[in-house]
């Protein structure tokens, strides 16, 4: 038999091997037998390129026939990696398939023949099925994973280990044959034309930009000069039907990218590594995964972001050198003390202390002193006011000589009167803390200035320096700026908390209301309120959040207003408390309490106003510095107190009476009236016998007073007032009676 040797090109006419042992079937038209009666007999010229009739060609009319007698090829596989079908241990003389790490699992008895102690790879192959956590609905997921099962890797544990092809029918290859038998066939590497290299190196996007050039081939007769000279050219690709993995090796334009069928691919170049997924995304870490960023950070997400933590969730922003904050704060306290001072010294140190002498709340500066003297206390030493006296008659009463058609009213006028200052300690309930007839408060008060308040701009220009130099040290961040274009709802803990945390009587309380007028007497009415009262109430395992802001908390909210609800106590303080609206509205089912040392209520318009149309009750005395208008009538219990009484003049006659002359006396004879039965105006000396009375006529007399009307008792009084606890309607004045009484 013919021997051929050396190296020869031949096409690939079949490549499934039925014993899938990598073998091919190879026709080398020089050297390979061919079909004479119906191929070469013709006597024409052959194409041979590539198989298919619609591509001009000769070979794929004879392809069946070829195959019968031509024989299979063996691989000359490349070198790659281990390139070897199992591991020799020298020291033990054994050989072994086993990826094992460990020496007695490589060495065992079975492992040549079973691979015991697979690499770990093989254990998520065969044995485990893994999952992400976007399986299904009931995780909290809200769009399941379709491929969330799809964690199954191809890690060929305890296999042959080097490189791996079939090539595809059409191929061209180079074969030898072993020892120059054609019947041994061995195919070691494939040959591609022109159009197959340029296909890969002149690329749409970089033509021609990877292909070697002038750097490895320029010489001394070369005298064109470009950047080519100066730059190496070369890449080395991969590239089959699932995907491509290119090597670019070229100056200044390294890369590696792996490219998928879909369009997916990853690129590591010399700017970045960039990534690209067509489709979905998935990855699943079983222990930890850390991701450091060590410039900015850039997320997108196009549609839906289902974030789940089965565990604590840590944040944090900016820097976290809590020593340089400490720093920056202790330097600006000292600033804080003078802009916390008064401009006068008028006060000292009030803040709010523990048991500890600790300051918990400071009302103002720990420098702030009081140095100056109070002013006079404007009640006692200051203040008058129009005291309304009598100055036409000190002892009123019906003058001589007055009927009723001339009633001379009593004059009056007004003294300037001020508070006496003994006097008013005793009525007030307090003493002049700060001296006799000092106010007791600092205002009006004649105090130092204090000087300190201009030194505070010289403060805060020495103190620059030293603050820029800690801010530098601080980070240029520590801000989140959250932007949501639509909603954001946030749920904190797994269920509502929604015990009981109050406990109500709906009349455990008796409470003063109102002043009724009973026959007997005043008396002071109570109707049952409701009893509220706060419980502790059980946390349930999660589902608190706690916010800290260190400094100042801003929420705007539009116009679709804020709504706070809390199955329990809200609680809002702070050193100054503003609630401001168009509209503030101020509701409780059963309770308000207001509690201050003092309230100050101010309206163009102040209404008080009872639902049931009942009382305003007030559990104290009430005192009014100006006027009181009353559109109803008014019941005083007790006594009433007035300088001066203004009212409609009227007439009333007095009760009839009969006049006793004492006998034995001499009357002068200018009045009128029934002496001894006789009727008469006298004149003259009237005497009368000291043992006889007159027999006089019972009389009245008219007179101008005040509109009343007088009742027989105090129950009388009651009973008439009565209809002023109805509350319905307003009470005007009944109508005076004039008859005797």
């Amino acid at each position: 038999m013919k021997k051929y040797y050396g190296n020869h090109i031949g096409i690939v006419i079949q490549n499934n091997d039925p014993d899938k042992a990598g073998k091919i079937k190879i026709f080398i038209p020089h050297i390979s037998s061919t079909v004479y009666n119906n191929w070469v007999r013709d006597g024409k010229n052959k194409t041979l390129k590539f198989l298919g009739n619609n591509i001009n060609e000769d070979l794929t009319e004879v392809l069946d026939d070829l195959k019968k007698i031509t024989p299979w090829a063996d691989c000359a596989a490349p070198l790659a990696g281990e390139s070897s079908s199992g591991r020799f241990n020298n020291f033990n003389l054994t050989g072994s398939v086993s990826d094992s790490n460990f020496l007695d699992t490589v060495t065992s008895a079975t492992s040549a023949l079973t691979g015991e102690g697979a690499a770990p790879s093989n254990f998520y192959d065969e044995t485990m099925r893994v999952t992400d956590a976007f399986t299904n609905a009931a995780e909290n997921v809200n769009r399941p994973n379709p491929l969330s099962y799809e964690y199954k890797p191809n890690g060929y544990s305890n296999e042959a280990k080097g490189a791996f092809c079939v090539p595809s029918v059409g191929a061209h290859v180079w074969v030898f044959f072993r020892e120059g038998n054609p019947n041994f066939p061995v195919y070691f590497a494939a040959s591609f034309g022109q159009s197959d290299w340029q296909g890969i190196y002149e690329s749409q996007n970089e033509p021609g930009l990877d292909y070697p050039s002038t750097y490895e081939n320029k010489n001394a007769s070369i005298t064109e000069y470009n950047n080519n000279v100066e730059a190496y050219r070369n890449k080395y690709v991969i590239n089959q039907k699932g995907g491509t993995l290119e090597f670019v090796n070229s100056d200044l334009n390294e890369k590696v990218r792996m490219t998928h069928y879909s369009g997916s691919f990853k690129e590591m170049n010399n700017q970045s590594t960039i990534e690209l997924n067509t489709k979905n995304k998935q990855g699943l870490t079983l222990n930890d995964s850390y991701d450091t960023v060590r410039g900015f950070k850039n997320e997108y997400t196009g549609k839906n972001l289902d974030e789940i933590v089965y565990r604590d969730k840590y944040k944090k922003v900016g820097s976290l050198n809590e020593d340089y904050f400490k720093k920056w704060k202790d330097l600006v306290a000292g600033i804080q003390e003078f802009k916390q001072l008064f401009e006068i010294k008028r006060t000292g140190d009030n803040s709010v202390k523990d048991s500890n002498g600790i300051t918990i709340l400071k009302r103002n500066s720990l420098l702030q002193e009081q140095k100056g003297t109070f002013a006079n206390y404007p009640v006692t030493n200051s203040d008058t006011y129009s005291a309304l006296m009598n100055t036409t008659n000190p002892d009123p009463g019906l003058k001589t000589n007055e009927v009723a058609s001339s009633i001379n009213d009593s004059k009056t006028g007004a003294s300037a009167q001020t508070a006496n200052a003994s006097r008013w300690i005793t009525q007030s309930g307090k003493t002049f803390v700060n001296g006799s007839g000092k106010s007791l408060s600092t205002q009006d008060g004649t105090w130092f200035t204090d000087d300190r308040k201009d030194k505070l701009k010289e403060l805060i220009e020495a103190s620059l320096p030293e603050l820029t130099a800690i801010e530098q040290e601080l980070g240029i961040g520590g801000s989140e700026i959250t932007q949501i274009t639509k909603h954001k709802i946030e749920t904190i803990g797994m269920l509502m908390n929604d015990f009981g945390s109050i406990r109500m009587d709906n009349a455990g309380k008796l409470l003063s209301n109102e002043v009724l007028i009973d026959n007997n007497v005043v008396y002071v009415n109570k109707i049952e309120s409701p009893l509220v009262e706060y419980v502790h109430v059980q946390d349930l395992p999660g589902g608190n959040s706690t916010l800290n802001v260190c400094n100042r908390y801003n929420v705007m909210v539009g116009a679709g207003g804020l709504n706070l609800k809390s199955y329990g106590p809200t609680n809002i303080t702070g050193t100054v408390t503003n609630v401001t609206g168009e509209q503030v509205n101020v509701a409780s089912e059963n309770e308000i309490n207001i509690d201050a040392k003092t309230i100050n209520i101010s309206a163009e318009i102040l209404r008080l106003r009872n639902k049931r149309q009942r009382q305003i009750y007030i559990d104290d005395n009430l005192g009014v510095n100006k006027n009181v208008i009353i559109g109803g009538g008014l019941h005083v219990e007790g006594e009433t107190y007035l300088q001066h009484v203004t009212a409609p003049k009227e007439y009333q006659v007095t009760e009839e009476t009969n006049i006793h002359f004492i006998g034995g006396s001499t009357y002068p004879a200018s009045f009128s009236g029934i002496i001894n039965g006789n009727s008469g105006s006298w004149s003259g000396t009237v005497t009368i016998g000291s043992t006889t009375m007159p027999n006089v006529r019972p009389h009245t007399h008219l007179f101008a007073n005040l509109p009343l009307t007088l009742e027989a008792g105090n129950v009388a009084v009651r009973t008439a007032a009565a209809d002023l606890n109805a509350g319905t309607s307003r009470k005007v004045a009944a109508a005076t009676h004039n008859e005797k009484k």
